[in-house]
């Protein structure tokens, strides 16, 4: 989970490029965080990454949105597993951002078990 988007940049190697195109809450940044976590994490073979819209201050059509993504580490072949759109059913930051976790490691531990 990264915040500021040139962290996204800098850290996960994210393109700028498709940043300012698509914007951080989207399905495109999402699979290059979890992909960037893993091109700059050799001892690792999974991440996921998230990110969304959890208020208060939210644009109301993407209020309470949030996309997660999983990837892969496989014979030296980084794979983006999934990119999953989805909307948070809680009010409040902090109810939202324990609700997103919850998610994120649904999601994780989704797709380990099937490998």
């Amino acid at each position: 989970v990264t915040y500021r988007d040139d962290t996204k940049v800098l850290w996960l190697q994210v393109a700028s490029t498709d940043m300012a195109q698509h914007s951080a809450v989207s399905a495109a940044i999402t699979r290059q965080m979890a992909c960037g976590v893993l091109a700059s994490t050799p001892e690792a073979d999974w991440s996921a990454s998230v990110t969304g819209h959890l208020g208060p201050r939210a644009p109301a059509d993407s209020d309470g949105m949030l996309f997660i993504a999983v990837a892969h580490r496989h014979d030296g072949h980084i794979d983006c597993l999934s990119v999953e759109r989805q909307r948070l059913t809680v009010r409040g930051r902090v109810a939202r951002q324990r609700e997103a976790a919850s998610r994120l490691l649904q999601a994780i531990r989704q797709r380990m078990e099937a490998g």
